[in-house]
């Protein structure tokens, strides 16, 4: 049986967006990623402004006491998780 995907992973979530406390278009729209060699569009980014930045960063500092509030083992186990994905994805790339 295969695991479900991670939603990070399922570029429809993200294509065109920031990350913030959630999934949002970004303030400058979106830029095109495209692949060196062909010139083919591989995905499309947010195009952060730096009002998207101001905003990402005070959402940074108001999740902050709740990730440091969170105990060792378990903030550890997340970035374990976060790796494998990584680890995982880095083939694609």
């Amino acid at each position: 049986m295969n695991a479900p995907i991670p939603r990070i992973l399922i570029e429809s979530m993200w294509r065109g967006r920031l990350f913030g406390a959630q999934w949002r278009p970004a303030i400058g729209g979106s830029l095109d990623v495209l692949e060196p060699a062909t010139g083919a569009v591989i995905t499309r980014v947010g195009n952060a402004t730096a009002e998207d930045v101001r905003q990402a960063a005070a959402e940074a500092r108001a999740a902050q006491p709740g990730w440091a509030a969170t105990p060792y083992d378990q903030r550890a186990a997340i970035l374990r998780k976060v790796s494998v994905h990584i680890a995982a994805e880095r083939c694609r790339w």
